[in-house]
Order: C-alpha cells, then structure tokens, then sequence
C-alpha cells in the first residue's frame, strides 16, 4: 500500500469540504491520512512514492487562494527535487470568470517543475454547475484512486 495525502488551499471553506470528503473516502478505503491545509504543509515533506490528492479554489482573477500561497512561494524558492511525487489535482472555481479554476493548474505546474508527476489532467468543478463541489471531489478521488490500484504505479 503507498501513502497518500490530501492537501488542499481554500478561500471561504468550500476546498476544505471537499478535501474532508475525499480524506474520508480514503480512511474507508484503508488508508491513514488527514486533510491538511497548504498553509501548514512544508514542500520539503513531499516524498517520492507518495500520492498527493490536491484540492484547490481560485480567487479573484485566477489568483491561488490565500493558504496555498505560502506554499507556492515556498516550492518555488526552494524547488526540492519531487520526483516519484504522484499528484491528482482537483480545482474549484466558476467558469464565468476568465481564468476559471487556475489555483489549481498554478499549483500542479509548480509542482511538476520541481519533478512531481501529475496524474492527467486537472479536474474542474464548476460552481456554475450548482452540484455539490464535496460530492464531484469524492467521486473525482475515488476514480483516481481505482486507477492508481489497478495499475502498475504502486
């Protein structure tokens, strides 16, 4: 079994509801993580082998909301070396707005330049959808982590 960890960085809550969904799916399905806040997260505790399951709003004009931006800053100036670091992400944000959901691409593209591989492409939920960002998550991690089992990464 490998580790997985659900990061997220929210704005007004709504990452966070969805980031607690998701780490419970993973509970049920046998593995020990808590969701954790990117404010609190230290990049260099990203390891090789890990699945990291990212969950992040937009705010204003496509800018990450206000938890994930000392991570961001602290990934970029430090730029450790994440390869063997398997990332899912997950981005909320409202596809009226010009740059729709781009916390999330900001965070992954981060990420990959310092080597973590990111697992496809990003998934958006749209608030403009009005379906429930927690319920879209959960089925997201749940389909992401099937494919990580049935497949020959871990």
């Amino acid at each position: 079994m490998f580790t997985a960890r659900v990061l997220y960085g929210t704005e007004s809550g709504n990452a966070e509801m969805v980031a607690d969904d998701v780490a419970a799916l993973l509970v049920e399905r046998g593995f020990e993580v808590e969701p954790e806040e990117l404010s609190d997260v230290d990049p260099a505790t990203l390891e090789p082998g890990q699945f990291v399951f990212l969950i992040s709003s937009t705010y204003e004009e496509g800018e990450l909301p206000a938890s994930a931006q000392p991570f961001h800053e602290a990934l970029l100036a430090s730029q450790p070396d994440l390869g063997g670091l398997h990332v899912f992400g997950f981005g909320l944000g409202d596809s009226s707005y010009e740059h729709y959901a781009r916390g999330i691409d900001t965070l992954t593209a981060a990420l990959a330049s310092a080597g973590a591989i990111v697992m496809g492409d990003n998934v958006k939920h749209d608030a403009l959808t009005g379906t429930d960002p927690a319920e879209a998550g959960v089925v997201w991690a749940g389909q992401a982590l099937d494919a990580v089992l049935s497949s020959a990464i871990v």
